[in-house]
């Protein structure tokens, strides 16, 4: 819901007057402008306000995170025992609570009613009273008041508006006070008159200023509490939401609810981050941006402050951003005023690998040509600068798979001829990439540049870092990434410092895997609007692929990446208000903000990327739908269980998580417990457990147990089963197969078979068998495709006869559901 809508649904029983002076100017954001429009209106008397969360936020995630602040500074201090946790502490603060709203009329209590339940005897060295005073003083530390939303007020007043606090809090007046340090003209809270907002705590306020509910307007965070409530009374109300619509339940994914698992992310609070990311995604008015301002810009300011503060660490002042991401990287670096030489630096893996080809070794060919799907041949040997001469007898056409790719490097490297010109051409790019980063590399004899990137192996270091050598220019690399898997040992073992922000070496686990299998999102949204880098001038400057995004995905990353800098903007202002937070206490919740987007997508997040396609940036020139499951067949849709679904590879699909999640909220949730790492695959299958069966074939012979396999089908929760049994032909004339499954009794839903022939030369070809085409043996046929098994053993035949002298691997995949006996 934009703002506009917002104002429409809660605005009674005026809307926004025309009128207001020209001399005002709306704060960015969207909420506070709409207010100052209608205090300038003419049509209030009083300005009614919510307190937390509206006029002040608590550097906290929620209200309650400040609880396991208060235990931490409690047990800096010795006030509960040793052996007690922060997590404790927090939890019996809770009860007490409890426990006193039980015990008074209203269910409203006083801070010091909550702190009379509180167990004397779990207490060491403070008294209660005492520790009453240390939590006022732990909510004083921690509140803000936003400072549009002051300017707000004093507009009011000098609009002759009267400004009311109005409260659903255990804090007395004379506590909000004290804590706010403000001073309306009114103030009411719940505990002191027995009845919250919700229950026409207004009323109060209604009787005491005297002016009529149509003449007073109410503002606040809570939909119940401050639309609703106030609403039931006839006040003006506008819904100072803290997310908007689709990003509500943000913060409920992002962080888990037990105390023991939180207490270690939000002991020392969020240094405001999360007010932040509520204020600037209000300043803007387009989803994407939303989702930049609020999800991509805390990980990514939180991100460089990291890098700024390891650089001045290390002594390095100099900061490659590597193209494509590094332009916004380089914005962001900016916007908080470092004082850090960025450079733009147009490298890509492609270059980079191509720039270090010095022997034309098979590991440097393999490591060169190496694609995460089948590549054209004539594309591969052209990127190595050899041509269809090189190869006669080859297909130019041939589509090469990622595992044919070894045998290919090792033939170049065979042959003198063929390395000689690798090498060759290597060193005319190697010369061109040089002509690009001398301007740009730092002045004097000990000299060390950082890399920044989103990371992950290193692989632009490691090529860098091999021509730096080779041409003896003396420089240094430090990677300074935001995450690096566990091959970046690879990178390490030549010397090379590596390290990651959010993960490093692929540590902690769940986030490196999660990240790691599905980065695109990220990727797509720090992209620069240009291709990927194929190559460099003779003068260094960059040559550029065409972008191969559509043109629509493009104007939404620029929205993304408006949004990033809009929170990196309010990072920065509110950071020299209130002192430096430090990179790592943000580590845990960016960490947590990152797995949430990326494995638990909101319904909004589906919305926004699903039509996203993500380029390989390997100078291929593809491109392909985040999303999608490329040859999906409908067999496969209908049975791929949560674990396979997390195993198929990128050259599959980019986004498993997102296919997952449109799929339900089930195997969305399954599949994002198996890449975090906190549910085994068996946690997710049938309760009848793996179903025995025997595979056999007809070569032309029958069938026999010589010509026979014997496996186990693993059922999902839903007792649906896709199996893959493979065959190595080398020209037997496959005629049939057969498949035996079930026991006497069992009711199986065979929805078909499919063999898929992969031939020697790389040719995939398929054939379907389902239906009538299936012959039943030891099954009695309850409807098509719906039968019992009545035999020992049942079996079922598929004709699925071979390709002509077909030699090759063939892949028989058997789909079917075991369903309850009715």
């Amino acid at each position: 819901m934009d703002r506009r809508s917002a104002l429409a649904r809660t605005l009674e029983p005026r809307a926004t007057h025309a009128a207001y002076a020209e001399s005002f100017e709306p704060s960015d954001d969207g909420r506070i402008a709409d207010l100052f429009r209608l205090v300038d209106s003419g049509d209030y008397d009083v300005l009614s306000l919510d307190v937390f969360d509206t006029v002040v936020h608590r550097e906290a995630v929620r209200p309650l995170d400040v609880f396991i602040e208060l235990g931490r500074v409690l047990r800096e201090r010795g006030g509960f025992l040793p052996s007690s946790s922060i997590e404790s502490f927090a939890r019996e603060r809770q009860m007490a609570e409890g426990r006193a709203r039980g015990k008074v009329a209203g269910h409203e209590c006083t801070l010091a009613q909550i702190w009379d339940e509180f167990p004397r005897g779990y207490l060491t060295g403070v008294t209660a009273a005492e520790a009453m005073r240390m939590e006022l003083q732990t909510e004083r530390a921690h509140l803000r008041v936003y400072e549009p939303m002051r300017a707000l007020i004093e507009r009011a007043k000098s609009r002759g508006l009267q400004v009311a606090f109005v409260s659903d809090t255990y804090f007395t007046r004379a506590q909000i006070e004290q804590l706010t340090g403000l001073r309306p003209d009114h103030l009411m809270v719940s505990c002191e008159h027995g009845r919250p907002k919700a229950l026409g705590l207004h009323r109060v306020l209604i009787e005491k200023t005297g002016i009529e509910p149509a003449r007073i307007l109410h503002a606040g965070d809570d939909r119940t509490a401050d639309v609703e409530g106030p609403g039931s009374l006839g006040l003006a109300r506008y819904w100072f939401r803290r997310f908007p619509d689709g990003f509500e339940d943000s913060l409920k994914r992002e962080l888990p609810g037990s105390l023991s698992q939180r207490a270690p992310l939000v002991e020392h609070g969020d240094f405001g981050l999360t007010a932040l990311r509520s204020h600037a995604m209000a300043a803007v008015h387009d989803d994407h941006a939303r989702w930049g301002a609020g999800v991509l810009g805390p990980v990514v300011t939180a991100y460089a402050e990291w890098v700024a503060q390891r650089c001045e660490a290390l002594g390095i002042d100099t900061v490659f951003c590597l193209m494509r991401e590094g332009r916004v990287l380089q914005q962001v670096f900016s916007r908080l005023h470092f004082t850090l030489a960025t450079h733009e630096v147009f490298v890509s893996r492609f270059v980079a690998l191509q720039a270090s080809l010095f022997e034309g070794s098979e590991r440097e060919i393999r490591r060169f040509i190496q694609r995460p799907s089948a590549s054209r041949a004539s594309k591969l040997y052209g990127q190595l600068g050899l041509t269809a001469a090189d190869f006669p007898g080859l297909d130019e056409q041939r589509l090469l798979e990622p595992g044919e790719i070894a045998g290919f490097a090792r033939a170049i490297a065979a042959s003198p001829v063929l390395r000689r010109k690798v090498v060759t051409m290597s060193a005319a790019v190697r010369k061109r990439l040089l002509a690009h980063l001398k301007p740009m590399l730092p002045a004097g004899r000990q000299r060390s540049v950082a890399l920044v990137d989103l990371g992950y192996k290193g692989t632009i270091q490691a090529g860098l870092q091999r021509v730096f050598d080779h041409d003896h220019v003396g420089v240094r690399t430090h990677g300074l990434y935001l995450v690096t898997g566990g091959d970046v040992h690879e990178t390490q073992a030549d010397g090379a410092a590596v390290e990651g922000w959010l993960a490093e070496n692929g540590q902690p686990a769940a986030m490196a895997h999660t990240f790691m299998r599905s980065p695109e999102i990220f990727e797509q949204s720090l992209m620069a609007d240009c291709g990927t880098t194929l190559g460099h001038e003779d003068d260094g400057s960059p040559r550029l692929d065409v972008p191969h995004i559509p043109v629509v995905q493009r104007a939404q990353i620029a929205q993304v990446q408006h949004g990033v800098l809009t929170f990196a903007d309010r990072w920065a202002a509110y950071r020299a208000e209130h002192g430096p937070a430090q990179p790592e206490a943000l580590r845990g919740l960016c960490r947590a903000i990152t797995e949430r987007t990326i494995a638990r997508p909101l319904e909004k997040e589906l919305e926004l990327f699903s039509a996203w396609q993500h380029d390989e940036n390997f100078g291929s020139g593809e491109a392909r739908s985040l999303v999608s499951v490329s040859g999906l067949h409908e067999w496969e849709r209908a049975h791929l269980s949560a674990h396979q679904l997390a195993s198929l590879p990128h050259s599959r699909v980019y986004w498993p998580f997102g296919f997952a999640w449109q799929q339900s909220r089930a195997t969305g949730e399954a599949v994002a417990h198996l890449f975090l790492r906190s549910a085994e695959p068996a946690a997710f299958e049938h309760p009848a457990g793996a179903q025995p069966l025997t595979f056999f074939w007809d070569d032309g012979s029958g069938f026999r147990d010589e010509a026979s396999a014997t496996d186990e089908a693993v059922l999902d929760a839903r007792g649906r089963a896709w199996h893959r049994a493979t065959l190595q032909l080398r020209g037997e004339p496959l005629q049939a197969v057969a498949v035996a499954l079930g026991q006497p009794g069992d009711v199986l839903r065979i929805a078909g078979v499919r063999a898929h022939w992969r031939s020697e030369t790389g040719v995939v070809t398929h054939t379907d068998c389902a239906g009538e085409s299936l012959v039943y043996s030891g099954f009695t046929e309850i409807a098509p495709g719906l039968v019992r098994a009545t035999g020992t053993p049942a079996l079922f035949v598929a004709p699925l006869a071979a390709p002509e002298a077909f030699r090759g691997d063939v892949d028989i995949d058997l789909f079917f559901t075991l369903l309850p006996e009715a």
